[in-house]
């Protein structure tokens, strides 16, 4: 089935033509010619995408059909950041930079969590609007907890590499000034390991994770090539 594009005013014209058309043979005799006379004048009146004949407005085949964006997949901030890991390159001398801006990892971290809002939407969410910001101190999770308290949580952690794997250790917790229950803290955890530490996994195979350097708003991998 062929697509075609109608203009608002394409469909004033059609509708006013027959509503004139109807009108005219009622009267019967001359009158019968009025309407397009009366269609004429107002065509020439409307804006010239309107103008000229009723044939010219109306949806011809062959009309390129309109095409709508597609929608955002919700896991795509993900991906975006699994395939900027997957993609990086080492440099002449087989070592590997590459650098993650705070906002990009957020970015991955809402669409994670708002794709499983969507898988399991009974499911409740602990920490709710989370934030990370990169600083040379390392890495700050912020958030809003309902439950067990409605509280503020801040979580610090510093990336670190052991065996080749991106871990984080944390350095300072609290949840309203108070300390943070257990598994708190774990989903805290799991919000980066679920994102930056997926991402990671995602490094070409020929290449080994050295190390992070944290900065403001920036995190640096470093790594090297493995010599086979």
């Amino acid at each position: 089935m062929k697509s075609f594009k109608v203009s608002l005013i394409s469909v004033l014209v059609v509708l006013l033509a027959a509503m004139l058309a109807c009108s005219g043979s009622s009267s019967g005799g001359e009158g019968s010619h009025r309407p397009a006379q009366q269609l004429n004048q107002v065509a020439s009146a409307l804006p010239d995408q309107a103008s000229g004949t009723i044939a010219d407005n109306l949806p011809q085949p062959g009309q390129a059909a309109i095409t709508l964006p597609a929608p955002v997949a919700s896991g795509s901030g993900q991906e975006e950041l699994k395939a900027l890991v997957a993609a990086v390159q080492p440099n002449a001398d087989g070592s590997v930079n590459l650098t993650i801006t705070d906002a990009q990892l957020n970015k991955a971290i809402q669409a994670a969590q708002a794709a499983q809002q969507q898988s399991d939407s009974g499911k409740e969410t602990l920490i709710s609007n989370p934030l990370v910001k990169f600083s040379v101190n390392g890495i700050l999770l912020t958030g809003d907890i309902t439950q067990p308290v409605a509280a503020q949580l801040s979580v610090l952690f510093t990336p670190l590499v052991v065996n080749g794997v991106l871990q984080f250790e944390v350095v300072e917790a609290s949840l309203g000034g108070k300390p943070i229950p257990a598994p708190l803290l774990k989903t805290a955890e799991e919000t980066l390991n679920s994102t930056l530490g997926q991402a990671m996994s995602n490094l070409p195979p020929n290449i080994s994770l050295n190390g992070i350097i944290m900065g403001e708003g920036t995190l640096t991998i470093t790594g090297s090539v493995i010599q086979s």
